[in-house]
């Protein structure tokens, strides 16, 4: 990496913005400050993997909303993507969940978790239809089974009142 700030309006190609800086001054020896390059792949590779560009993100932002990296393509270090509101939420509660309508006016998911110990946190985001498919697929196929269980019961439930009605009359 080169050196520079980020900021939002730099353009930088995604393999160039892998590193950013973490420095830590010791109280001990306030004279020095200790530099280290983080390389952010360590954290992406950690995260699961995403169905598709969109679906599934996860964040780590400084407390002013600056992006640090993110496992979405689309999205450079040194922007914001959070609204204003959503960043205020954040520093307000330290841990929680959020949903609101995106730009396309989707359903969008989040939660995020603050660090006690840095400046920074985390933010999950995922769009309400990938979040909640695996759950619509389960609850059509508990459906499904669910009528078929009640159809065949109230067929053979028929079955033996006819039958008894017949033995009846007999």
């Amino acid at each position: 990496a080169g050196g520079q700030r980020f900021t939002a309006d730099t353009q930088l190609p995604r393999p160039d913005a892998g590193f950013f800086p973490v420095t830590l001054v010791l109280p001990d020896v306030p004279h020095w400050t200790f530099l280290v390059a983080v390389n952010s792949d360590f954290f992406i590779n950690a995260a699961p993997p995403y169905k598709a560009a969109g679906d599934l993100a996860y964040r780590v932002l400084l407390d002013n909303g600056t992006l640090l990296f993110s496992t979405a393509d689309n999205e450079q270090p040194g922007t914001q993507p959070l609204s204003p509101e959503h960043l205020q939420q954040v520093l307000q509660h330290h841990s929680g969940t959020q949903h609101w309508l995106d730009e396309h006016n989707q359903q969008q998911l989040g939660a995020y978790h603050t660090s006690y110990s840095y400046p920074w946190f985390v933010h999950a985001q995922a769009s309400a239809d990938y979040a909640l498919q695996q759950w619509r697929t389960d609850s059509r196929r508990l459906w499904l089974g669910a009528c078929s269980v009640l159809a065949v019961m109230l067929l053979v439930g028929g079955l033996f009142t006819r039958r008894a009605y017949r033995t009846l009359q007999q």
